[in-house]
């Protein structure tokens, strides 16, 4: 026979064992499936499908007592959410539930999912096309000897076939080029992703030295600045890099083939709003979180091309490839709970690009003034869609999830504006705007300005 003491001690068992039964049946019934919400978007449901992981996981270890502060607030946001979709699925209050509604709950998914990092990938981009297209400015500039820089990489050749300074018996065969680079514009938000503003700032500077009257071979150091502000005051994000690029052109007759490659190191630093629920006065979570890393990239550039001139028309044609290998580091934000850590993230980017450009040549008292007008075709072959993956930092779960940036546009255009100044002693200063056309919700302007000197 068991002893009153035996008997306390086994009713007291079962009375811990039918709690614990009552608290996993408990955490269960709040945990609505997040998945379940209608119209979520991918990075919603990727990171719906995180949420719903984690949190009943950490509700076991909450219960337990396993969970450091940072994780139990990290637990809390969770809770809420899965208690905001209890609520709308069940038709029920629930304790935590933040009252939203369906599309407000999607609107929170978004928030604390790192999609933001999106806009590192296209400041690789742009900042590096920008730096290759400098440096094609540079070579027609050492081809034709009297030529136009513009960021789009048209010039013209206003010498009958001579080449400029190819056909010059005392131009100097060391020469110095600096251009200066300031870009603006805006992407609008699509259901994926947020709509950002964003200004830029570059400098390319060169020296080279003709081998002979048809090859010239040359040495760049490139700087480049990126400011992007997110829409509805989610964040922000700056990149800043150094480049040094090596670049020679070849020319026979008027036909010349030129190549460019490119190493440049970056460094990248974001801040994230995360703020959903309450109002707009108030919201029921309001944070911001900041990241850094660093990262580097390869890139290059091959042309083939053609300049003729009838009288005072000069008429340039081209066709090039230009390419993008970038590498963007691991990194862990900080500043609250639901900071995130990203996994290293690939950049690649081919484009095919067939342009001309049309110039005259208007006669002046200091030398000779050069308007322009032209346009490039651009088409892109690789920048498809990249997976992004992350996970909370403080999970203890490590649930890491992934999803998709959206795909860029395969095809646009880009028209040129501007004028060269060419002066004695083969100086030459210049303007150019580049206007982006036919990129899906997104507007770009461009304004390059520039001198080039012979030593």
């Amino acid at each position: 026979m068991k002893t009153q003491a035996e008997s306390s001690r086994m009713r007291l068992h079962g009375g811990a064992v039918c709690c614990t039964i009552l608290l996993t049946q408990l955490s269960s019934a709040v945990m609505a499936d997040l998945r379940a919400v209608p119209g979520l978007n991918g990075v919603q449901t990727a990171t719906a499908d995180a949420v719903q992981t984690i949190c009943p996981q950490m509700a076991t270890l909450n219960g337990s007592g396993e969970l450091s502060s940072t994780q139990q607030a990290l637990f809390f946001r969770c809770r809420e959410l899965v208690q905001t979709s209890n609520e709308l699925q069940r038709s029920g209050a629930s304790e935590f539930s933040l009252g939203l509604s369906e599309e407000g709950l999607a609107e929170a998914l978004q928030r604390v999912a790192p999609e933001e990092t999106e806009i590192m990938g296209a400041g690789v981009t742009d900042t590096s096309h920008d730096q290759l297209t400098n440096l094609a400015s540079r070579m027609q500039a050492l081809r034709t000897g009297l030529a136009i820089n513009s960021t789009s990489g048209l010039a013209w050749n206003f010498e009958s076939g001579s080449g400029g300074a190819a056909g010059d018996e005392h131009y100097s065969r060391l020469g110095v080029f600096i251009n200066g680079i300031y870009g603006t514009g805006d992407r609008d938000g699509s259901a994926e992703e947020n709509g950002f503003d964003y200004d830029a700032y570059g400098l390319t500077a060169g020296l080279d030295y003709a081998l002979s009257d048809a090859l010239i071979l040359g040495l760049a150091l490139g700087y480049s600045q990126s400011e992007a502000d997110i829409e509805n005051r989610s964040g922000s994000f700056d990149t800043d890099g150094n480049s040094l690029s090596l670049y020679a052109t070849y020319q026979l007759e008027k036909i010349y083939l030129e190549a460019s490659l490119t190493y440049g190191l970056y460094d990248y630093e974001g801040d994230r709003n995360i703020v959903y629920g309450g109002t707009p006065d108030a919201a029921a979570v309001s944070q911001s979180v900041s990241g850094d890393t660093e990262g580097d990239q390869f890139a290059y550039s091959l042309a083939l091309g053609f300049n003729e001139a009838i009288d005072r028309l000069g008429l340039h044609v081209f066709g090039r490839v230009q390419g993008i290998d970038a590498d963007i580091d691991a990194y862990d934000e900080s500043g609250s709970e639901l900071a995130m850590r990203v996994a290293d993230q690939s950049v690649e980017s081919l484009q095919l690009i067939a342009g001309g450009q049309l110039s005259y040549t208007i006669d002046q008292s200091y030398g000779a003034l050069l308007p322009y007008i032209g346009v490039a075709f651009h088409f892109e072959t690789e920048d498809d869609a990249r997976d992004v993956t992350a996970q909370y930092l403080f999970d203890p779960t490590n649930t890491a999830f992934t999803f998709s940036t959206e795909e860029g546009d395969s095809s646009f255009s880009i028209l040129s504006l501007g004028a060269s100044v060419v002066l004695a002693q083969g100086r030459q200063l210049f303007i150019n705007v580049d206007t982006v056309l036919g990129m899906e919700d997104v507007t770009s302007n461009t304004v390059t300005a520039g001198a080039r000197f012979e030593l």
